[in-house]
């Protein structure tokens, strides 16, 4: 009987000894005084799974135009490692209150993996929505997309997709 406990006794011992507190490997996120999110680690998705805050940061954005909202909220995805899911939001405040940065992120989101056919050419046109809107990084993305040549408006590059598209359906 005596050799049925050891095993057991070893196993639970090693589970206690095996848990240690490192606090030279703390995961965390703490918000700085100029109210940006900062994060070290698997901390960060804290506040992605604080679905107040989230639903609150995407209700001031989404339904006001609230840049320093939408900031916060692309810092916390972000800080997660899910910058791609945030496209939604991007997309939205790139349409409903033309904000430059969201128009930019959106281009980068759609443009991340190089894809080619619609993703791209919606790429470009976010692009040169942000560039429009004064946005300052957009400028280098439109002299790499663009070199030398004229540089159209966003919405003459739609138009002229529309028109593209429209042929290619009647052909």
């Amino acid at each position: 009987m005596k050799t049925n406990f050891v095993p057991v006794i070893l196993m639970l011992t090693s589970s206690l000894f095996s848990c240690k507190n490192d606090p030279q490997k703390v995961d965390a996120i703490w918000e700085r005084p100029d109210g940006s999110v900062s994060s070290v680690g698997e901390g960060a998705k804290f506040f992605f799974h604080n679905s107040a805050l989230i639903d609150s940061l995407a209700k001031r954005a989404l339904d006001f135009g609230d840049t320093v909202a939408y900031e916060r909220l692309y810092e916390i995805y972000y800080a997660a490692g899910l910058a791609r899911e945030f496209y939604y939001y991007s997309f939205m405040m790139a349409d409903q209150h033309n904000y430059g940065k969201a128009s930019f992120q959106t281009s980068a989101i759609m443009g991340a993996k190089k894809r080619k056919g619609i993703h791209d050419t919606l790429s470009t046109y976010y692009l040169l929505k942000s560039y429009e809107q004064n946005y300052k990084r957009a400028k280098q993305g439109i002299e790499y997309e663009f070199g030398n040549s004229k540089i159209p408006s966003s919405a003459a590059y739609l138009k002229t997709l529309c028109s593209q598209n429209q042929r290619t359906d009647e052909e």
